[in-house]
C-alpha cells in the first residue's frame, strides 16, 4: 500500500480534535444503523468487552455504541478502499479507528457526566434525528440513547460552537500583532532526504512484483476475463453448483447443455449489471470459481475467473500501488538487501558536504532528493517548495528538526537524522521578516487562522488532561475475536 496512502488512512483517526468532528461523520452515514459492521444484522454477535474509561466498560455487544460507530466507519473504509486491502485489513482498521474515536468520544462523555451536562429528552430526540438522522419510530435502544448523549456532550463541550472553541477563541490584540509578526517571518531551507519506502519502490520492476501480482491481481485488475453460466431459477443455479462439485466445470456444462447459457469470454468490469460479480471476482484467484450464484440483472450467474489484466496492460497509479503494497509486504527483507545501498548515498553526501555545502550538488553527487522551501514560519501549517508542492517530510511534525531550523544561525548543516521512515539533512539559509507589514492592514483571516492556532494547541494539552483523568484499558484478547466475521456470528 502506498507510503501516503497509509498516512491519509491514518491520519483520519490522529488528528488532535477528530473526535470534535465526528457528528460529520455520523451525518454522511446514515442509513442501515441495525446492521453490524460487518453488513449483517447485529442481532447475534457474541459481546466481548473492548474499552475501560476510567470503571465505565464499553462492549462489543448487540446495539451498543461501539457497534454503531463501527457500522458507521464500515461504509467511508468500503467506498474509499474496497478493491485496494483484503477484508481482513479492511475489518482490522475498522476495529483500531473505531477504538480511538470510542476513547476520545468515551473520555468527552465522562467528563460531560462529572460536570452534570445531559441533554434533555427533547434535546437528546433532536440530536438523533437531526445530528445522527435515525428515524425514531420506535424506542431508541440503550446503544443510541448512549451515542445521542455522547454526540450531544461533543457538541457543547468540544463542538464548533462549544464551550472550549469558546472559551480559548477570543484573542487579544497583543496576541494577534504576535501572531501577526510570526506568520511574516520567513525562513528559508535546503532538505537532502531519502524517503525509504519510495526509494525501494523507486528500483523495484515489474518482474520483481509479477508473482506478488498474480496472487494478489483481484485487489487491482480493473476488469477479468471469465467463463460464465447463467440460469433464471434459483433452484437451477444451485443444482449446477452441485453438478459442478461432483463432475468438474467441463462436464457439468456438458451435463446441463440446453438448461443453461454459456459465455466462454465474458468480462467483468465495474460498471451498471456486473457491480456483484465484480466485487466477487475482486476477492478470487486466476482459476477460482464464485462461491455461490450471484443474482443479477434478472439472472443467476456462476463463473470461474480465467485471467486479469496483465500488469503492463495497468495505469501507473495502478502500478505504483502494487509496487507500494508489495515493498510493505516484504520491507524488511527490502529493506536489508538496499541496506547497503542506502548507507552508500549517505556517506556519499555527507562526505561530499565536508568539502562543499551545495546541498544540490550533495543530490546529484548521493542520489539523495532534494528540495529548498522558503516561507516557512514557526506557526506553519504546511511547507511548500519553491513551486508550490507540499514538502514530502514531516519537518512541522518534528519538534526536534524545527528547533534545528530556528535555533542555528543561517548557512548551518544539520546531522543526518533518521526517523519515522525517512532519512533527512537539513541546511538553513537566510532568516527575514516583511518590512512592509502593517498592524492596519490585519484581516479577519487573521484572527480566525489564529483562533484556530489557539484551539489546536490548546485541545492538545486538553486531551493530555483528559487522558490523565480518565485512564483506558484496551482489552487486547478481544480484538482479534471481532476481526473476522465467522467469528462473531453465533
Amino acid at each position: 500500500m502506498d507510503t501516503k496512502k497509509k498516512r491519509e488512512l491514518w491520519a483520519l483517526t490522529k488528528k488532535i480534535f477528530i473526535y470534535s468532528f465526528i457528528f460529520l461523520i455520523i451525518i454522511s452515514f446514515v442509513v442501515g444503523l441495525v446492521y453490524s459492521p460487518w453488513g449483517r444484522s447485529n442481532a447475534h454477535v457474541n459481546a466481548y468487552n473492548i474499552v475501560k474509561i476510567k470503571n465505565e466498560v464499553y462492549s462489543y455487544q448487540r446495539n451498543s455504541p461501539f457497534i454503531y460507530l463501527l457500522g458507521l466507519i464500515r461504509r467511508d473504509v468500503e467506498q474509499r478502499f474496497r478493491g485496494q486491502l483484503e477484508e481482513k485489513d479492511i475489518n482490522k482498521y475498522i476495529v483500531a479507528q473505531g477504538i480511538e474515536l470510542l476513547i476520545n468520544y468515551g473520555m468527552l462523555y465522562q467528563f460531560s457526566k462529572d460536570l452534570g451536562i445531559s441533554s434533555s429528552p427533547e434535546g437528546l430526540r433532536s440530536i438523533i434525528e437531526t445530528t445522527i438522522q435515525q428515524v425514531l419510530d420506535r424506542a431508541p435502544d440503550y446503544g443510541l440513547i448512549e451515542l445521542g448523549q455522547m454526540e450531544y456532550a461533543n457538541l457543547v463541550l468540544s463542538g464548533q460552537n462549544g464551550d472550549v472553541i469558546n472559551a480559548i477563541s477570543p484573542v487579544t490584540l497583543a496576541e494577534l500583532y504576535s501572531y501577526y509578526e510570526l506568520e511574516n517571518y520567513n525562513l528559508t531551507a535546503e532538505f537532502l532526504f531519502i524517503d525509504i519506502t519510495n526509494y525501494i519502490v523507486s528500483r523495484i520492476t515489474e518482474n520483481d512484483v509479477s508473482k506478488y501480482y498474480e496472487e494478489n491481481a483481484g485487489k487491482y485488475s480493473p476488469e477479468f476475463s471469465a467463463e460464465e453460466v447463467t440460469v433464471k431459477k434459483m433452484n437451477s443455479a444451485y443444482q449446477f453448483m452441485q453438478d459442478i462439485n461432483a463432475l468438474g466445470w467441463n462436464k457439468a456444462i456438458e451435463k446441463n447443455k440446453g438448461q443453461i447459457s454459456y459465455n466462454p469470454s465474458l468480462t467483468i468490469k465495474n460498471i451498471p449489471g456486473f457491480k456483484k460479480r465484480f466485487t466477487a471476482a475482486q476477492k478470487m484467484k486466476k482459476g477460482a470459481l464464485v462461491e455461490k450464484p450471484l443474482f443479477e440483472d434478472k439472472e443467476y450467474h456462476i463463473f470461474r475467473i480465467t485471467d486479469f489484466t496483465p500488469i503492463k496492460k495497468l495505469s501507473d497509479a495502478t502500478k505504483k500501488a502494487i509496487f507500494s503494497d508489495y515493498v510493505a509486504t516484504q520491507f524488511q527483507d527490502l529493506r536489508n538487501k538496499y541496506d547497503v545501498e542506502i548507507k552508500n548515498s549517505i556517506s556519499k553526501a555527507e562526505q561530499f558536504l565536508k568539502a562543499n555545502p551545495d546541498f544540490y550538488k550533495a543530490s546529484q553527487v548521493s542520489g539523495m532528493k532534494y528540495i529548498k522551501a522558503d516561507k516557512i514560519n514557526p506557526v506553519s501549517t504546511v511547507i511548500s517548495d519553491q513551486k508550490g508542492n507540499p514538502v514530502e517530510i514531516p519537518v512541522l511534525e518534528n519538534n526536534e528538526w524545527m528547533d534545528f531550523l530556528f535555533k542555528s544561525m543561517p548557512n548551518s548543516i544539520s546531522k543526518t537524522y533518521y526517523t519515522d521512515g525517512y532519512i533527512v539533512i537539513m541546511k538553513t539559509l537566510k532568516r527575514s521578516i516583511n518590512r512592509n507589514l502593517s498592524y492596519q492592514d490585519i484581516e479577519k483571516e487573521t484572527a480566525f487562522k489564529l483562533s484556530r492556532y489557539k484551539y489546536a494547541s490548546t485541545t492538545k494539552d486538553w486531551l493530555k488532561s483528559l487522558a490523565i483523568r480518565y485512564p483506558h484499558k484496551v482489552f487486547e484478547e478481544n480484538i482479534n475475536k471481532i476481526i473476522s466475521p465467522k467469528e462473531n456470528a453465533e
